[in-house]
């Protein structure tokens, strides 16, 4: 049989974030590894953080962005995967015939979509959600067990050993893609100046103002799996991130900063995988953070839920499942 070419559509940026791109990198790398062939339809930027998060793949990318374009870039394709919250039914009614199957990927229950596949993600989520606004034909995969992250954070979990003390003090601060450099810098101003002093490193752009402690910036280093495994705390909106945190059994205090994290992070704190702030209260996110990291026996507990809870083989699920629509190997 031949292998199926699947095409990815989606794009990444300072308006979108960069979710949407590493999530469907992911999924790309599962599908790939059971042998599909993978293309990317994406803006530039979406394009570079293919290139980031998958090193080495050598898939071919065009800025393909409009069921037009994706004609002439390609043929046809055997299944067209999109992942955009501009994107709906309109967009992938208009590629029928040119993908034999469409996959829509999707953390919202609040749009339509003309799919053969619904991916969604999130915690708690129930196919019956999307009763309705999917074709009733589609099948539907919903819930945690989809998490889609890459191999990296799986084979770094086989070789993780955690260790749980009252001296830790290493920090990880991260509010997703996009530009969160305003949030990030009122969490900083609002960070303690402790004895000794909290080890603190920002994922993400900061702007150049002075503040009260020293902290460590990374910014484009899409490898974040090894800085996951070597943090004692992290401090985090609560997108799919939280999914790669929880794999790595990294404690973690979620603070949502959009709408569609809102679920995610009260389920993380029911589940008690995550401890709950509000956005915008960065004096608690920090009371919540030395708590933690004074109690190494709930912060061990707390890695446990976690691991057990995301267990890194959500995009091989997802995958087995697609390339079964489409009639591939699995």
């Amino acid at each position: 049989m031949a292998r199926p070419l699947i095409v990815m559509r989606f794009d990444a940026g300072r308006a979108v974030g960069m979710g949407h791109a590493v999530r469907s990198v992911a999924l790309a790398q599962a599908l790939a590894a059971r042998g599909a062939r993978i293309a990317i339809a994406a803006n530039a930027a979406g394009q570079a953080v293919a290139r980031g998060a998958a090193p080495g793949a050598a898939w071919p990318m065009r800025a393909a962005r409009t069921p037009a374009a994706l004609r002439r870039a390609w043929r046809g394709c055997d299944a067209l995967i999109v992942d955009s919250y501009a994107l709906g039914h309109g967009f992938e009614n208009a590629c029928r015939g040119w993908a034999k199957r469409i996959v829509s990927i999707d953390d919202l229950p609040t749009r339509r979509h003309d799919c053969d596949l619904l991916l969604d993600q999130t915690l708690g989520r129930r196919p019956s959600e999307y009763r309705g606004l999917v074709p009733a034909r589609a099948e539907i995969l919903a819930g945690h067990r989809y998490a889609l992250l890459r191999p990296i954070f799986r084979e770094t979990r086989r070789r993780l050993r955690r260790r749980f003390r009252a001296a830790d003090r290493r920090v990880l601060l991260t509010l997703g893609g996009g530009d969160q450099s305003a949030r990030l810098e009122v969490l900083l101003a609002a960070a303690p100046r402790t004895k000794p002093p909290l080890s603190i490193t920002v994922l993400g752009r900061l702007r150049r103002v002075a503040r009260p402690i020293a902290v460590e910036t990374v910014s484009g280093d899409f490898n974040v799996a090894p800085r996951f495994a070597a943090a004692d705390v992290a401090i985090s909106a609560a997108g799919s991130t939280a999914w790669e945190m929880s794999c790595l059994g990294l404690p973690m205090v979620v603070m949502p900063i959009a709408e569609n994290q809102r679920d995610v992070a009260a389920s993380l704190a029911r589940r008690r995988v995550a401890i709950r702030v509000a956005a915008g209260d960065a004096a608690g996110v920090w009371r919540a953070a030395l708590a933690l990291l004074a109690d190494p026996r709930g912060r061990r507990a707390m890695s446990a839920r976690g691991q057990a809870f995301i267990d890194g083989a959500g995009a091989r699920r997802a995958a087995d499942a697609i390339l079964g629509l489409i009639g591939g190997e699995r």
